[in-house]
């Protein structure tokens, strides 16, 4: 995700910055071709994994759509009665619902009242997308034997301080 994201920026900036919206979207558009051929080819792989799968296991393969689909509704039931599953999933749906976004704000203001070019604003997302590939590896190196909820925290105190400093750069008084 962080290498396509990357490259994904660098073309958007390359190409906003140069050319006329349309050869965006026709490109955008093409990508989109591709990813559909690259589905459609994925059903014949997995119609072949799927023999190999079934002459594996002969239990499944007397089951039903409407079987599978209840043993797994009850696996997910069952998970949501363990407290770190249920009382994370809370947490993650309140924190969505309670915060705001400003996306169209913030782009309003880095491109009108900042005056950053179109280049340069693609290349704060080839900086986050950087910054997402980093921090993956950072996590698998480091956190990944860490609690959720202690990683939940630090993240918290992080967005805190992230939105101070969104706050701070808004008011101008870096400046």
């Amino acid at each position: 995700m962080g290498a396509g994201g990357m490259t994904g920026s660098l073309a958007a900036g390359f190409l906003t910055e140069n050319y006329h919206p349309k050869w965006s979207f026709l490109l955008y558009s093409l990508y989109g071709m591709i990813v559909v051929l690259l589905g459609l080819n994925l059903d014949k792989e997995a119609e072949e994994d799927d023999e190999e799968e079934q002459q594996k296991d002969s239990k499944q393969l007397n089951r039903t759509f409407k079987e599978e689909f209840m043993v797994s509704i009850n696996e997910i039931v069952e998970a949501l009665k363990m407290p770190e599953i249920y009382l994370t999933l809370l947490f993650y749906v309140i924190s969505s619902v309670t915060q705001p976004g400003f996306g169209t704000y913030s782009y309003y203001f880095q491109m009108e009242v900042i005056k950053f070019s179109k280049f340069q604003y693609a290349m704060f997302g080839v900086l986050g997308y950087a910054s997402l590939s980093l921090g993956t590896a950072y996590f698998n190196m480091y956190l990944k034997d860490y609690e959720v909820r202690t990683l939940i925290r630090w993240a918290v105190l992080l967005d805190i301080f992230g939105c101070a400093m969104n706050y701070c750069f808004a008011k101008r008084w870096n400046l």
